[in-house]
């Protein structure tokens, strides 16, 4: 029994356990007090699911103004469409997916990271590591329902067909997984491409066949939809080759702060233990990694670069580096005293454990450490269980005839993801100045009838957000007809 329990510790598929258990943990925590949709992104993919849902097609019009919707906006229906069969399959709770996924699937990235890092002899460590990918509101994140987060899903999937299977069907799912990422999320399969480059030209050299035939599985699928969407590639390119400056803040130092000093010299250790242990696939991971990184810098420091791949590329290098780390705690737990000192020394245990108990104190200092942070983060709300109440009244009680809406903009976006109906404007990038007019016509009463006339506004929402706390505000308005707190109809 002694012996069973002790080969149960030791065990990887407890260890897995236990390590999905805190990925699940850590990607829900933005959600622990709240039941809603938290980014503003994922409000943003609600509204176009349903839209794709109630139409049937991909022919919609833009949810939250009724404009025909821009090409750049068709780019992640690989996305919302599977999302809205799934959910009209099983019949969930919007707020319920939105909650929950997130964990859900950051459980299964982990997961493939410890299949592909087990072949190469540190799996759990890895895995332990790819839980501390870190999510902010400027880079997203594995704690959001946004493409990126499914797209880190397939890092650890791809690098595993790549490096381990030469079958004719691991180049069919490179190529299948390709084309899905291509019509998801392009940031997440160009970070992915950029990663496995170094393999692809390294194992060239010993395996021509298989760089040749992993390489047209990574890229043929681009060929195929060049010609449907040439006037976006087009566009991206321009923005590649042009120089942008000067570059915002850098998200890179605040990244790195919020992934853990600790694992940043784990993989450290690991791109070491790797590169002196050479052999192609540890030599192409280390250079994957400062491949991405490198391009992440060249953005950074000189301009060049597509903004959307910048910042999340950012989070594919920390899922990576959560690999080579994994590979570094794996050369701290090979540590042994040199035999002269073993001999000296009255403590066999100590000497016989001793990486294994430095990797015990790093854990444990990494996880006393990373897990306080994510609870500390902060995370903005757009809306509140007042705001959903109502915007789920004015879905379930007026009709279509009142079709348009004028909604504080931070609001807005879930107005309409939760009622369907379109709205004046909204809060996206930043404040504007058709949102400050927002505003001030809802503080000053409603009172413009003429604003609502020409733009076709038949609601009105008077409860908005300054930046501190939710106020509200009446309407003075005769031709407004108050059908529930803070809600008013233009009488027609």
């Amino acid at each position: 029994m002694k012996w069973k329990m002790l080969w149960l510790v030791k065990s990887d598929p407890l260890k897995v356990l236990v390590l999905s258990g805190l990925a699940f943990y850590i990607a829900f925590i933005p959600h622990l007090d709240y039941p809603y949709p938290i980014h503003i992104d994922e409000w943003v993919h609600l509204s176009f699911t349903k839209g794709l849902m109630a139409e049937g097609s991909l022919d919609i019009v833009e949810p939250f103004t009724g404009d025909p919707i821009r090409l750049e906006n068709r780019l992640e229906f690989g996305f919302q469409l599977p999302l809205g069969i799934f959910q009209r399959i099983t019949g969930i709770d919007w707020n319920a997916i939105f909650r929950y996924s997130p964990s859900l699937v950051f459980m299964v990235t982990v997961f493939f990271v410890y299949l592909f890092a087990r072949k190469e002899g540190y799996g759990w460590q890895a895995a332990l590591l790819a839980c501390l990918v870190p999510t902010s509101v400027r880079i997203l994140g594995p704690a959001f329902l946004v493409p990126v987060a499914l797209g880190l899903v397939f890092l650890p999937l791809m690098l595993y067909l790549a490096f381990n299977c030469r079958k004719w069907w691991s180049y069919l799912l490179l190529f299948v997984f390709t084309g899905f990422l291509i019509s998801m999320h392009g940031p997440s399969i160009i970070s992915i491409v950029i990663i496995l480059l170094p393999y692809i030209v390294m194992n060239s050299r010993n395996e021509l066949g298989h760089s040749l035939k992993t390489a047209s599985a990574l890229f043929l699928p681009f060929l195929l939809v060049l010609p449907f969407a040439f006037e976006v590639v087009s566009t991206l390119f321009q923005s590649l080759v042009t120089r942008k400056l000067p570059i915002g803040n850098s998200y890179i130092p605040q990244l790195l702060s919020d992934y853990g000093y600790l694992p940043i010299i784990l993989a450290f250790i690991g791109v070491i233990g790797l590169t002196l242990r050479g052999g192609i696939k540890n030599i192409s991971l280390v250079s994957g990694l400062v491949l991405l990184l490198g391009m992440l810098a060249l953005f950074q420091v000189f301009g060049f670069g597509i903004d959307s791949i910048y910042l999340r590329g950012l989070l594919f290098g920390t899922l990576l580096m959560g690999v080579l780390g994994g590979a570094g705690l794996r050369e701290i737990g090979t540590l042994r005293l040199p035999e002269k000192i073993v001999a000296r020394l009255r403590f066999p245990v100590l000497t016989k454990y001793l990486g294994t108990g430095l990797c015990i104190i790093i854990i444990g200092f990494t996880l006393a450490i990373a897990i306080p942070a994510r609870l500390n983060e902060s995370y903005y709300h757009t809306i509140d269980q007042t705001d959903y109440d109502a915007f789920v009244w004015i879905r379930d009680n007026i009709g279509e005839e009142y079709g348009r809406a004028i909604v504080d903009p931070w609001k807005a976006t879930a107005f309409t993801a939760i009622t369907g109906k379109h709205v004046y404007t909204r809060t996206h990038l930043g404040p504007t100045a058709i949102g400050a007019q927002t505003q001030h016509f809802l503080r000053d009463g409603s009172v413009d009838t003429e604003l609502l006339r020409e733009n076709q506004l038949s609601i009105v929402y008077t409860r908005i957000y300054d930046g501190q706390q939710n106020m509200e505000f009446g309407s003075a308005n005769p031709d407004l007809v108050e059908v529930k707190r803070n809600i008013y109809l233009l009488q027609q």
